[in-house]
């Protein structure tokens, strides 16, 4: 097999370039949601396509439904859900920082304070409630939101609307934190989670046979881990630079 580049190993297609792509991407989606190790998927699919190649059926042919024969595969010892727990904490963690310390930056840079208002209390209280609902469920939850399309495309909208309405519902100011303090602990948050991002990323991009990690793994990790320290970057300026021609 020659050299793949990081654009190959974005489309696990490029490992099953004869098998129907309708019946290989309902296939992939049931392994990873079993949760197949990268180099496992890869085998799989090197399988699938060396089979209809040889005997020039289709795949359904061979092997029959997707989702049936994903599932009537071996997972193997090290199966992991595709959603872990780890993965969800510090995304949260990291949403959590990313938000507290662009607040207090805005409320240094406008005032010198933080208002926080019963809008912010119920947007904390309703991220907390969907945080649980992801860790107590994860593999169910991410089932039902590739299963059911609908609910892929209801449920951010739904999430924000929510965050909206409360915010616009609950004006009324509670109190102020300092800024300093609420700034540093968003700093730590962001910190940690870009900490765990590094230390436990899993890059899931499928590896072909003898490749140890897939092509761009490492620039994968960097980017998820940069994630939310970019974006707090971006934020503070779209609040900062207005403020310079008022």
């Amino acid at each position: 097999m020659t050299m793949r580049t990081s654009k190959d190993a974005m489309d696990p297609r490029h490992l099953a370039p004869s098998v129907d792509p309708g019946w290989l991407d309902a296939f992939l989606v049931e392994r990873n949601l079993i949760g197949v190790q990268p180099a496992r998927l890869g085998d799989d699919l090197v399988t699938v396509e060396s089979h209809v190649q040889e005997s020039g059926e289709g795949a359904e042919e061979i092997f029959g439904d997707p989702v049936a024969y994903a599932r009537a595969l071996p997972a193997g010892a090290d199966r992991e859900t595709s959603l872990r727990r780890v993965d969800l904490f510090h995304i949260c963690l990291g949403l959590a920082g990313l938000l507290l310390t662009n607040r207090a930056i805005t409320g240094w840079l406008q005032n010198g304070e933080l208002a926080v208002t019963g809008g912010d209390l119920a947007s904390t209280a309703l991220l907390a409630l969907m945080t649980t609902v992801l860790l107590a469920a994860p593999e169910a939850t991410l089932r039902v939101l590739i299963r059911r399309r609908w609910v892929t495309v209801a449920a951010p909208v739904l999430m924000i609307g929510s965050f909206v309405v409360v915010q616009l519902l609950w004006r009324e100011e509670l109190f102020t934190l300092p800024v300093l303090g609420s700034a540093l602990v968003g700093a730590l948050a962001l910190l940690a989670s870009s900490v765990i991002a590094y230390r436990t990323f899993r890059d899931g991009v499928v590896t072909a046979p003898g490749e140890t990690t897939a092509p761009g793994a490492q620039r994968r990790r960097w980017t998820f881990t940069l994630l939310y320290p970019v974006l707090l970057v971006f934020l503070v300026l779209l609040g900062w630079v207005p403020t310079l021609f008022t």
